[in-house]
């Protein structure tokens, strides 16, 4: 059996992985077909589209072939952006209303400078069938450290912070 190419892993979850590979990713599915589930990458026309690994587990799929930059401040708080300039923003708990206005720079400050970010938002609760509007401030991003209030470690000042 043949190993995979060199990866550096960036986020890793239960699900998923955020890897930065040596290869393209056309290039991955094209040596190893019978790893990759592509019915959801690729369109039906495109030649690397098949459905043979659909729904199979251990099977992988590629969802986002190309990451231009990625920063992640801790486990489930993470942006990436991608090459067509459109961001994913990920942060566990948060409502969607709230990372929508938020953008790929705010995480890098946020990781520079060991800070976080608050958002304030209106939400509506419901208590014995009585609904009322609530305001609340949350905060959005927070760098590794200061939930627990402690000092940040020098993940702040490493030289290979984003995917160039």
């Amino acid at each position: 059996m043949q190993a995979l190419p060199k990866l550096s892993n960036l986020c890793l979850d239960t699900d998923g992985l955020i890897a930065k590979l040596d290869i393209s990713p056309e290039a991955l599915i094209k040596k190893y077909p019978h790893i990759f589930d592509t019915s959801g990458t690729y369109t039906s026309t495109h030649t690397l589209y098949h459905t043979r690994l659909k729904f199979c587990p251990g099977s992988w799929k590629i969802e986002l072939p190309h990451i231009h930059r990625f920063v992640g401040l801790k486990s489930k708080i993470y942006s990436v952006e991608l090459y067509d300039k459109r961001t994913i923003n990920r942060a566990k708990g948060v409502a969607t209303v709230s990372l929508n206005s938020i953008d790929f720079d705010l995480y890098i400050i946020c990781l520079k400078e060991c800070s976080r970010y608050e958002s304030a938002y209106n939400a509506i609760r419901s208590n014995k069938q009585t609904s009322t509007t609530i305001s609340q401030t949350k905060s959005v991003i927070i760098c590794i450290g200061l939930k627990a209030q402690n000092l940040c470690t020098g993940h702040n000042k490493l030289s290979t912070i984003l995917l160039t």
